[in-house]
């Protein structure tokens, strides 16, 4: 798994960075507290709400404060027990590619020596001249019209 990236740099615009992510928290837990400690509600604190206040001291990158309801999100994101800062954010989050870069190459590579013998390159023959790299590695079943076509736009 690779490591979080904290650095802004590394935060698309229009988001949090992990940092405005971190003091978005801590106003939630440190208004929360003195709220409590002072019987009172958080909202009276702030005159107003919350969320709003706290949207208002936080910047997403490249400018802009984000709305209220984001930071309601990423305030119940935070209080999560396997949340830590900067979940999310790495590089092999999500789930992991079915082909490999070799096998979608292979087809590219296949579906441009097609086109240059003026054949018309469909996923069945591309298929039929790649019976082991046109295959899903985990099922067995051959790589779907669909795929195959996705890669000929983006790869070809």
């Amino acid at each position: 798994m690779a490591l979080p990236v904290f650095s802004p740099e590394h935060t698309p615009d229009g988001e949090l960075p992990t940092w405005e992510i971190a003091k978005s928290f801590a106003f939630h837990v440190v208004l929360s507290d003195v709220a409590k400690h002072l019987g009172m509600e958080p909202n009276d604190l702030v005159d107003g709400r919350v969320g709003s206040y706290i949207a208002s001291k936080v910047l997403l990158k490249g400018g802009g404060h984000p709305t209220e309801r984001s930071i309601q999100k990423t305030i119940a994101r935070c209080k999560l027990p396997d949340w830590y800062p900067g979940k999310g954010r790495c590089a092999g989050a999500g789930r992991p590619p079915t082909y490999t870069e070799h096998q979608k190459a292979e087809v590219a590579r296949v579906a441009m020596e097609l086109k240059r013998k003026r054949i018309a390159p469909t996923p069945r023959r591309v298929r039929q001249r790649l019976p082991h790299s046109a295959k899903n590695p985990k099922t067995g079943a051959p790589m779907s019209d669909s795929t195959t076509r996705n890669i000929f736009k983006t790869l070809s």
